[in-house]
């Protein structure tokens, strides 16, 4: 997932243009879908907006556009990963356990809320 982390977030500019990155994370089209996720969240969740990139999610805070999450929470039966970044900080979140599970995703979204205040 390191590997994969770096050709995603720009670590690799010999395979995959800053340009290239960037239109993936534009965000496309807003998703209201976080209203339903039956989970705790870091801020607010009314002043977060969702919106998929280019096979990317993207969240935001509206009053911090600054603090966004890149990221995707996969899932493969019998695992399940999480990967983002939070460009601003150049912090970057894996996940990977060997069971169906939310805590990866819960865990990626509670990490980019320590970064929120």
């Amino acid at each position: 997932m390191i590997e994969v982390f770096k050709l995603s977030f720009g670590y690799r500019p010999d395979l995959i243009s800053q340009k290239t990155l960037d239109e993936l994370y534009v965000p496309l089209t807003s998703n209201h879908d976080i209203d339903k996720w039956n989970m705790k969240w870091p801020y607010n969740r009314n002043k977060i907006e969702s919106y998929y990139g280019l096979g990317w999610r993207v969240l935001r805070i509206k009053e911090r556009p600054s603090k966004d999450l890149i990221f995707h929470g996969g899932f493969i039966s019998g695992t399940t990963p999480f990967i983002g970044f939070i460009p601003s900080e150049e912090i970057g979140i894996i996940f990977l356990i060997n069971q169906q599970s939310r805590t990866p995703f819960e865990s990626g979204i509670d990490l980019w809320g320590e970064f929120l205040t």
